[in-house]
């Protein structure tokens, strides 16, 4: 029996993205690795932070964003 489960955002290199939770804007640096996460990568004052996250937890950054 098939699911009408509706897909998560694809998401390309370089796009901003935020958690759904809240957070900094982050850019997306592989839009899926081999889990199946987005890893993101953002700056926390100078230091560069990486992340990664499952697409449903992720949503386009509003065009206002920083």
């Amino acid at each position: 029996m098939a699911t009408n489960k509706s897909k998560p955002p694809q998401f390309n290199v370089g796009d901003s993205v935020v958690l759904k939770s809240g957070g900094p804007v982050m850019t997306v640096s592989d839009p899926e690795d081999y889990h199946g996460q987005v890893n993101t990568q953002w700056f926390s004052g100078k230091k560069l932070e990486r992340g990664s996250f499952p697409p449903e937890a992720l949503n386009p950054a509003p065009p206002d964003a920083d």
